[in-house]
């Protein structure tokens, strides 16, 4: 299991290599544990990512209201930040077009 120094390490070796390749670079935040993503966030909009992947939490399908908060928060967060939904098959909770559409309206 990756720890928390190890994912900053290996986000700051991304971050300089494509910086010295001036080239944009997304970093992916995913955790099953929602605040331990957005500690993520926070961390890494400092090495200035063009983006951020995210992918909803999921030790259990969280419901309508829990993905508004936690995507909410996350825009909270990192205000500035383009985020971008990984929504993969497997999920516990996945969300279709008229979903995702929803909660972009909404945050």
């Amino acid at each position: 299991c990756q720890t928390e120094p190890e994912f900053d390490r290996l986000c700051a070796l991304v971050a300089a290599i494509a910086g010295r390749a001036r080239l944009p670079f997304q970093i992916g935040i995913s955790q099953s544990n929602p605040r331990v993503a957005r500690e993520r966030l926070m961390r890494v909009s400092a090495l200035r990512p063009a983006a951020v992947q995210f992918t909803l939490p999921d030790w259990w399908p969280p419901s309508d209201g829990e993905v508004m908060r936690f995507v909410g928060g996350l825009c909270e967060t990192a205000p500035d930040m383009p985020l971008v939904l990984y929504n993969p098959p497997h999920a516990k909770r996945r969300l279709t077009l008229e979903g995702i559409a929803r909660l972009r309206a909404a945050v």
